[in-house]
């Protein structure tokens, strides 16, 4: 059981007394045991080869922190998407809770503030953007920069 192996309270003891460059020299050694319990478990969904056939787009993943995708999704599928956040509620700052709370689509005056976010409930609903996360390709990438098998934490829009 993952419990025995990592105590959440001693880990949030650990994340409390640890600044941010403490934490980050950790992070690959914790991601390394995490992965070893969960391969020793069986629990692990990817292969030990994480790259998945990307070899060169990690390159650039690991040298420049994005990479180039190419296409992912068909012209529908971005009209799609599209017409979505166009008819969707957008809030006048980077995050919805620090916004002036009154949701405006395009006609209703967004687009005269410099940045917008999107609640999170719309952006999970966006057609297309699920299946677009969870694509084997970005996975797969994911899994190799991190060193570990990705979660999807939240979905944002801006």
């Amino acid at each position: 059981m993952l419990e025995d192996f990592i105590n959440p309270n001693e880990l949030n003891a650990l994340h409390e007394r640890s600044n941010f460059a403490e934490r980050k020299a950790i992070a690959a050694e914790f991601a390394n045991r995490i992965n070893n319990y969960l391969a020793d478990e069986n629990i692990c969904r990817f292969a030990e080869n994480f790259n998945n056939g990307i070899e060169p787009e990690l390159s650039d993943l690991e040298t420049n922190g994005y990479m180039a995708l190419g296409e992912m999704l068909e012209e529908d599928q971005v009209q799609a998407t599209l017409e979505h956040f166009n008819q969707t509620p957008c809030y006048n700052t980077h995050l919805v809770a620090k916004s002036d709370g009154v949701g405006r689509t395009i006609e209703a005056g967004a687009d005269k503030f410099p940045f917008g976010s999107f609640r999170q409930e719309d952006v999970v609903a966006a057609p297309h953007l699920l299946e677009l996360a969870n694509n084997p390709k970005i996975l797969a990438a994911a899994a190799s920069y991190l060193g570990c098998t990705p979660s999807l934490y939240s979905m944002n829009a801006w």
